[in-house]
């Protein structure tokens, strides 16, 4: 579990099973105080799911979770740095983000999804929170762009074995793809 007081490091964690492409997979954040997370120990999640199918049953699910434990769970990708903040500054945006922007357009509006809103979260508070997103199309404001910067990475989870230069594994199993 990450201290409130530590510096903030953010992972995006992916989970979906074989018979689904990356693309499918469900995004969470993952909240930690510096190191990494732990498959067999609680982490922070912070994410949105839609139970019911509807396009406004958006819901927030944070809290505690045993990454582990989560039956299709992927690996996860490490975001840059936290320079500029703290945990308890990021964990008060994640828990304060709407799960549904009241200001995107209607078509963005009927595509929402767990993937949007990690995205529009990383445009506007990456760079307050010291984040450097040059080159993932953050730095031009382009949501398409940065998320399929992050597609990209999440890829490799399923391409790359276990220990080749682009997944790291941690003494207790989980997979990592490096966000550069």
């Amino acid at each position: 579990m990450s201290d409130r007081q530590g510096t903030a490091r953010l992972f995006i964690a992916f989970d979906g099973g074989p018979s689904k492409q990356p693309a499918e997979w469900h995004w969470a954040f993952v909240l930690t105080d510096g190191g990494y997370p732990s498959m067999h120990t609680p982490s922070l999640v912070y994410q949105i799911q839609n139970e019911d199918g509807g396009r406004d049953s958006w819901k927030a699910k944070h809290g505690a979770c045993i990454l582990g434990d989560l039956g299709a769970f992927q690996g996860v990708v490490e975001l840059p740095a936290c320079n500029d903040t703290t945990v308890a500054d990021v964990q008060n945006v994640l828990e304060g983000a709407p799960v549904l922007p009241q200001n995107i357009p209607a078509l963005v509006r009927e595509q929402w999804n767990c993937a949007l809103w990690i995205i529009d979260i990383l445009m506007e508070y990456g760079p307050i929170w010291g984040m450097d997103l040059d080159g993932t199309g953050a730095e031009s404001n382009d949501y398409r762009k940065l998320g399929v910067y992050i597609l990209g990475r999440s890829f490799r989870l399923r391409e790359e074995q276990e220990g080749t230069p682009e997944i790291q594994v941690t003494a207790d199993g989980l997979r990592i793809v490096s966000f550069q």
